[in-house]
């Protein structure tokens, strides 16, 4: 449908099918970041509750252990204030995303990146909260993530994966 504005111009208004989905998509967005976020903050309080004890899962392969990570990955230090704007910066690049993806309809997409924007948010409750992440997931007795950076790690390979494929898709088109 299309209306004239008061500049005389035409207008696309949206039909009720088209906001329906409209609230459909930002539904869904919400409620899977809440899942994601509650399943990220309920494991963080968990293990912050037990900071001093370890639970070897199998040995030298998995365990559980509360670290406080002050840094970025692989606790890196950066100071605050960049931790703070790289991660504001990534979430305007993951909002502009999922309204692309949303305009697209590409649901593995918006699926790809709500899990990234889940564990961004995830970690950075607990930067605003603690003031580090708290890591419980220990790996070949080396590295140590949370199921935020699981989150985030798992949305970066579906979302280069359906692109990758998109990519391969429209160049045997050409």
């Amino acid at each position: 449908m299309w209306r004239a504005d008061s500049g005389e111009h035409l207008a696309k208004t949206e039909s009720p099918q088209v906001l329906i989905h409209n609230v459909q998509f930002i539904a869904i967005c919400f409620f899977m970041l809440l899942g994601a976020l509650a399943a990220d903050r309920l494991t963080k309080l968990y293990f912050i509750s037990d900071i001093q004890s370890q639970t070897v899962i199998m040995p030298n392969l998995l365990a559980f252990t509360a670290h406080r990570n002050y840094g970025i990955l692989a606790n890196l230090p950066l100071p605050r204030f960049l931790i703070f704007a790289v991660t504001g910066l990534a979430g305007a690049v993951i909002l502009n995303g999922l309204k692309n993806s949303q305009r697209k309809k590409a649901l593995g997409e918006m699926f790809a990146l709500i899990l990234i924007l889940a564990g961004a948010l995830g970690n950075l409750w607990d930067r605003l909260q603690y003031g580090f992440v708290l890591d419980w997931i220990l790996l070949f007795n080396r590295s140590i993530i949370n199921l935020a950076d699981i989150f985030i790690f798992s949305g970066l390979i579906i979302y280069i994966c359906l692109k990758s494929k998109k990519d391969k898709k429209n160049h045997s088109e050409i």
